[in-house]
């Protein structure tokens, strides 16, 4: 099984036609979340006439690929290279974390966002005494 720290999810060593993961990704600011429900479906060697069956035109054959569907899109908004590169792509992601259910993720933003609010309020205290400080040398 491949895995990684950080990672809520394993994939088998070898390659495996129609494997999917899910997982959710959290990014998150002092004034923004946003949680993102990512599911990648690997491909071994899907024609792209099979696999854009009901679609005209034509595409590049899904080859060593997972295509990827944010947040419950039927049509895939991505691609991910190799089959280990979907958990290093989810190892790396620099402005969140991933986690296994959006449970997890919505209890991480409202951990965060507390953290936040304590930082805040604290700096609001400090310039307050500060103030008061000030007033009284004057």
């Amino acid at each position: 099984m491949i895995t990684r720290d950080k990672v809520p999810f394993t994939i088998p060593d070898e390659p495996v036609d129609q494997f999917r993961v899910k997982y959710y990704r959290l990014s998150i600011s002092e004034s923004w979340v946003y949680i993102t429900e990512i599911e990648a479906v690997y491909h071994v060697n899907t024609p792209w006439s099979e696999y854009a069956s009901a679609w005209k035109g034509v595409g590049a054959d899904i080859v060593d690929d997972w295509m990827v569907y944010p947040n419950g899109s039927k049509q895939a908004e991505g691609r991910i290279c190799g089959w280990s590169d979907i958990v290093t792509r989810a190892a790396r992601f620099q402005s969140g974390k991933v986690f296994a259910t959006r449970e997890e993720a919505v209890q991480a933003s409202i951990e965060k966002i507390t953290g936040y609010i304590e930082e805040a309020e604290l700096h609001l205290r400090e310039l307050r005494q500060r103030r008061e400080t000030q007033k009284g040398s004057l």
